[in-house]
């Protein structure tokens, strides 16, 4: 009997800490589903109005079921706080039985956890310092002057471009030659077409309620190890030549723990990896987005291109230029919020807690979306349009910190969040300078979360030249 009394003396004394309440409500409302299946039919349709609408209609916490497991859903801004910073101790960043995601990015940044991840965050860090941006500039206007080549043939052909393709192909080249000092052109579409091929499958694997050997896995796996065999190269070419550079990947190589030790072969793949995947995903779509945006309100488009004129009047920019283009800024904030690359985010509870009131218990897997919280007529009126003058000075007044979070945030936020707002400020103002996309008759917006958030079709699109005058 004492033992059971100190029992629950230490669990009062755990929920006091965490800030528990000693009576939680009942498991949240939500989808009630079908049986056996329970949401997955819906969430397979359309897993991003799936969770809106849910969000909608349960509020700030629901809970659904895919299969028989049941999942938790947090969209108020507090809750997603309480996961991302207050308590992030308390959460896994990923669920430990995505054994496809471990395959493809072993145990780099995104998906690492404890000290090894602090020590790796910590060796990587000074990579991505704003003072060192400044000199990245002209690596990504080189890069975006390629792109500009290309469409001046297409403005002159009536070729429509694929914009997904174009900023993919675009922003690998700027992460491979900044971060890594070379220059994957002959290799960038292979790299990124079998980075999106592997992420897609880790996404639809991770869906499935009963996980199986497939050929579908099998394929999988013969893409990661072609990815092994680019990456370890590129590894052991550094390795041979000697050369001095002041990049990612030499910090990392030149990085000595306490006893003096280097990270492994396979520590520096995962990590190079990790980088080629988030360093160009996250740039990519919110370029691609931003273009789609663009094209839909030339308003918008005419507005920005005037301030691009204006400030840099046909040179290329240098960083001090960037503060000067403040509406440009408030364009790539306002398409991050309809369409964050990072759509859907999760995690796995390692002990009890509670969120707006609702218990979740240990070993639960809850999810939060950008997408979703980013859309709530609660911080958002008129939250499905384009309205770049929500980012004006001021206006953000009331609104909750994580109400707007494209980035995450807490000690997991991106890593690399100023360098892709530079490289989509520099690439947007040289290419709208120039040139305006039009949307191809009868394309509808159908973004579909994978890991990032792409359109489910290709973004085919027609390059118009810009007025000389």
């Amino acid at each position: 009997m004492n033992r059971l009394l100190h029992i629950n003396d230490h669990r009062s004394s755990r929920r006091h800490s965490l800030g528990l309440t000693e009576h939680p409500t009942p498991r949240p409302p939500g989808p009630r589903g079908l049986p056996v299946l329970g949401s997955l039919v819906e969430v397979w349709r359309d897993p991003l109005q799936m969770l809106l609408a849910s969000s909608l209609r349960y509020g700030d916490v629901f809970q659904f079921k895919l299969g028989a497991r049941p999942f938790y859903f947090v969209s108020h801004p507090d809750g997603i706080q309480r996961l991302l910073q207050e308590q992030h101790r308390s959460y896994a960043h990923w669920p430990d039985d995505n054994a496809n995601l471990r395959a493809l990015l072993g145990h780099g940044l995104l998906i690492n956890e404890g000290e090894t991840w602090r020590r790796h965050r910590g060796l990587a860090q000074p990579a991505f310092h704003r003072q060192r941006l400044g000199g990245l500039v002209d690596t990504v206007a080189e890069a975006v002057a390629e792109v500009a080549r290309r469409w001046e043939r297409c403005a002159a052909s009536g070729e429509l471009v694929d914009v997904r393709a174009e900023m993919g192909r675009l922003t690998l080249a700027i992460v491979t030659r900044a971060l890594y000092s070379m220059d994957a052109s002959d290799q960038a579409d292979f790299i990124g077409q079998s980075l999106s091929r592997a992420i897609r499958h880790v996404a639809h694997w991770q869906m499935l309620p009963f996980k199986t050997p497939a050929l579908a896995n099998r394929r999988f796996l013969a893409t990661v190890q072609a990815l092994d065999r680019v990456v370890y190269d590129v590894i052991e070419q550094r390795q041979r030549d000697g050369r001095e550079r002041n990049d990612l990947l030499a910090m990392l190589m030149e990085a000595r723990d306490e006893s003096g030790a280097g990270l492994s072969a396979q520590e520096l793949r995962d990590e190079v990896l990790t980088f080629l995947l988030a360093g160009h995903e996250t740039s990519a779509l919110g370029l691609t987005w931003t273009w789609y945006l663009l094209a839909q309100h030339p308003a918008a488009e005419r507005r920005l291109r005037a301030e691009v004129v204006q400030a840099l009047g046909g040179r290329a920019p240098v960083y001090a230029d960037l503060p000067r283009m403040p509406y440009m800024a408030k364009v790539i904030q306002e398409s991050l919020r309809l369409y964050p690359p990072a759509g859907t985010m999760g995690r796995c509870a390692l002990a009890d807690d509670e969120i707006s009131g609702y218990p979740i218990p240990a070993g639960s897997v809850v999810f939060f979306s950008q997408y979703v919280t980013h859309r709530l007529p609660a911080y958002w009126p008129n939250a499905e349009a384009f309205l770049p003058e929500r980012f004006d000075e001021g206006a953000a007044t009331g609104r909750p910190r994580y109400a707007y979070f494209p980035f995450g945030g807490g000690p997991r936020q991106c890593i690399g969040k100023h360098f892709a707002l530079m490289e989509m400020q520099v690439a947007l103002a040289l290419l709208a300078a120039r040139f305006r996309l039009a949307p191809v008759p009868g394309y509808a917006v159908d973004p579909r979360p994978a890991m990032d958030m792409y359109p489910r079709r290709p973004m085919m699109m027609r390059v118009l030249n810009q007025p000389t005058a």
